[in-house]
């Protein structure tokens, strides 16, 4: 009778290992899903808008600075024209929820006509991108939703995102595959420390989010 116990421990203590054993297999089969649906990037503007120079001159004054926020009717820049028959170019902004992006010029350049002399960008317009490696194309598709926690660290902020693009670009005679992730940038824009963050090449880290949080994100996107 005791011989029969003993071998009944020992079946149930072997059972519990076994299951042990599948169970810590199938977590560690679903950290390895997690961490090949995960992809470092950037954020990148698709759309800006370049001031342009209207005369030929030199420039004068520079009134603003790369990503400074400026409101309507705010000067910019000032074009001293050097031919009399045309006047000196200042250029004010007339539209809302504008940043300064990138300067093409410096005080003292002389520019031509259509020169461009800065470029003016929104937040909104701003993007995720990644280049995919081999083995993680197969986890993302469009229409995915995703995190994305920009300027990873301990200061990172996250926000959500959707994939809306997988491409293939060629880099250097390389083919590679990109994908880019439309970002929930109006929740971010109400957080000034992740506003702070939401800026042309910030690091980001795009996870896919887990099949529930995939269907949570959807009925909430359709509500």
């Amino acid at each position: 009778m005791r011989c029969c116990h003993y071998l009944a421990v020992v079946f149930i203590f072997f059972l519990s290992v076994t299951t042990l054993q599948v169970k810590t297999e199938e977590l560690g089969a679903a950290q390895v899903y997690i961490e090949d649906a995960r992809v470092v990037g950037r954020l990148v503007y698709v759309k800006r808008k370049l001031l342009l120079a209207n005369v030929e001159g030199i420039i004068s004054e520079i009134f603003v600075s790369a990503g400074q926020k400026i409101s309507e009717k705010h000067e910019m820049i000032r074009v001293a024209s050097i031919d009399p028959v045309f006047s000196d170019q200042t250029e004010f902004n007339h539209e809302p929820n504008i940043h300064i992006g990138e300067f093409f010029v410096r005080k003292g350049d002389k520019v031509h006509r259509n020169s461009p002399l800065l470029s003016m960008v929104r937040k909104k317009d701003l993007i995720a991108t990644a280049n995919l490696v081999p083995h993680k194309i197969k986890h993302f598709k469009l229409g995915d939703k995703v995190s994305v926690r920009i300027d990873p660290g301990e200061s990172s902020q996250q926000i959500y995102g959707e994939v809306i693009a997988i491409h293939e670009v060629t880099v250097s005679s390389l083919a590679r595959v990109k994908i880019d992730v439309r970002l929930d940038s109006d929740s971010c824009l109400q957080n000034v420390d992740c506003a702070s963050l939401l800026v042309a090449n910030s690091v980001v880290l795009i996870s896919k989010l887990s099949s529930s949080k995939q269907e949570k994100s959807n009925e909430s996107g359709n509500t």
